[in-house]
């Protein structure tokens, strides 16, 4: 077999084993299947590098190394070692591996489109599904109700997720002259606003105003227009306006005393101040890697209210987990994930649209996980699969410009 004919086989490998695994990713109960494409796809990364002679490539290495450590080293004082070595193997290890593969192909060869375009498939097959069994009217019960494959379409962390990479594929086929792929990728963020009206979670609405002020913000410092910023407030206008009605919609579905409640007297204002100050105990320790540790070291707030079983914002939890130490590498790693997008952010810059997508993903997933921690497992893995995918894109294409 010669070098191309295995190129050819390791890329269509690498691409079977990704589109299985972006399919399930959303679907709870797809272990198996997730680790199924893991294999496929980090067996084809292998025997793709190996016959081009090509080491893996680790943007942020220092990062991930600094994190990883102190991770590693919170093993020493964590309450449930073995459960907590579980979650560093899944959490860290695993999302550093998905990072890396999705870097190292995308260094080699252009996979953001068609990555984009399997998560925008993925996105279009679930909310339809979603859409099959529940309508505005229908209760929040009977939301909960639906199979695992028809939740997956009012997931909101993952069609957050997709949405920008949505408007970049529209932006894409718009600059092509594809006028029947941008009126589809529209119809498809109408279907997912839709979708997260029937999530019933009230945070969506508010990440998503921080996503389009995100682009929005970098669009208009590129080029400013009055036109473009009657858009931009228009959008928000009507996102707040939306984020209005989810509230009146969840408020049935809340306990009397949150019902009545304002958001200053939101119980997570407590919650933070509550974990603030276990952290300022103990600043250089914690219970040990996993969010599930927050409910083993103060289970008497899991047992007055359910819902306290972690902090809620994933920047407290790395604190109660591994002390302020985890903070600062946890925010390291954010901060140059977020630079990689940031730097390449120029007028005229034909890095502009997919560094821009990047930030903006950013930005809404570490907002929504400042209300909500949903970082771990699918939802952290989507993020560095895309992230890795689009760090190594931008990475290629500036070397290319430099030779």
């Amino acid at each position: 077999m010669n070098s191309a004919t295995a190129d050819r086989l390791s890329y269509r490998a690498f691409t079977i084993g990704l589109a299985l695994y972006v399919l399930v990713l959303p679907v709870k109960h797809t272990i198996a299947l997730r680790y199924l494409a893991i294999a496929i796809i980090a067996a084809s990364t292998i025997a793709y590098l190996w016959s081009h002679r090509k080491r893996p490539i680790c943007p942020l290495a220092g990062a991930w190394i600094a994190y990883a450590a102190v991770a590693l080293a919170s093993l020493v004082y964590a309450v449930a070692p073995t459960e907590s070595l579980s979650e560093i193997r899944v959490e860290v290890f695993y999302g550093l591996a998905i990072f890396v593969i999705a870097a190292s192909w995308s260094r080699s060869r252009d996979i953001v489109t068609g990555l984009a375009y399997m998560l925008a498939a993925a996105n279009a097959i679930y909310v339809v599904a979603a859409l099959s069994y529940a309508s505005l009217s229908s209760t929040m019960p009977e939301i909960e109700r639906m199979p695992s494959w028809a939740l997956a379409g009012v997931n909101p962390n993952f069609i957050l997720t997709v949405l920008p990479l949505l408007v970049y594929l529209a932006w894409k086929a718009s600059r092509a002259g594809q006028r029947w792929r941008v009126a589809a990728l529209a119809a498809l963020v109408v279907l997912d606003m839709v979708a997260l009206l029937l999530s019933y979670n009230r945070q969506a609405f508010v990440v998503l105003a921080v996503g389009v002020a995100c682009g929005g913000s970098l669009v208009l410092a590129i080029r400013f227009t009055w036109r473009r910023f009657a858009v931009l407030a228009t959008l928000i206008v009507l996102i707040v306006a939306m984020a209005g009605v989810q509230m009146a919609r969840r408020e049935p579905y809340l306990p009397e005393e949150l019902a009545r409640a304002s958001v200053a007297a939101d119980p997570r204002w407590a919650l933070w101040r509550f974990s603030a100050a276990r952290i300022a105990e103990h600043p250089l320790t914690g219970g040990g890697f996993g969010r599930d540790v927050f409910a083993k070291l103060y289970p008497e707030l899991k047992a007055r209210n359910g819902m306290l079983w972690h902090a809620h914002n994933m920047v407290l939890n790395k604190g109660i987990q591994m002390g302020l130490p985890g903070v600062i590498v946890w925010l390291i790693l954010w901060f140059y994930v977020a630079r990689e997008f940031f730097v390449r952010i120029r007028r005229g810059s034909p890095d502009f649209p997919l560094a821009a997508t990047g930030l903006v993903i950013v930005a809404m997933v570490f907002a929504k996980n400042m209300m909500d921690d949903v970082f771990v497992r699918d939802m952290a893995q989507l993020f560095w699969l895309v992230t890795g995918a689009l760090i190594g894109s931008l990475r290629r294409t500036s070397e290319a410009r430099a030779t």
